[in-house]
């Protein structure tokens, strides 16, 4: 099976036993609509594509929570809506989105941190809060 597969709602049941199990519990409504829907509410949600590889015998999917209209607009125009409350930190940390989103231990290279409470506290959550992530 493909990812593209996968995205077309094609499912494949590898354990018929917890298939069944979850169906009596409603804990799926019907086989194969998971994957399909994460991407069409991503891209409801104007985030950029998702990003699936395969790890052995798994599947990684990423997904960014950054919404497109942030990662296009350019430095100039989200520092413009920094006001002067904002750190110093969220600023460096804009800076490094600015070219497209960033898992965390990259943003932590990109802003040169090894200590991850520091990027979470000083960094991150202060540009969420704000909104800009």
């Amino acid at each position: 099976m493909t990812f593209e597969d996968m995205r077309q709602g094609l499912s494949k049941i590898r354990n018929h036993v917890i298939a069944r199990i979850f169906r009596e519990l409603n804990l799926i409504e019907q086989w194969g609509s998971g994957i399909p829907r994460i991407f069409r509410e991503a891209e409801e949600l104007g985030l950029p594509d998702l990003k699936i590889r395969e790890i052995e015998m798994r599947i990684r999917f990423t997904v960014p929570l950054i919404r497109k209209i942030r990662i296009q607009e350019s430095t100039e125009q989200v520092t413009e809506q920094v006001t002067e409350q904002v750190t110093e930190q969220v600023k460096r940390i804009l800076a490094c989105l600015k070219d497209g989103p960033l898992g965390a231990r990259d943003a932590m290279y990109s802003l040169g941190l090894r200590h991850r409470p520091t990027f979470l506290y000083d960094y991150l959550k202060p540009a969420l809060g704000a909104g800009f992530v």
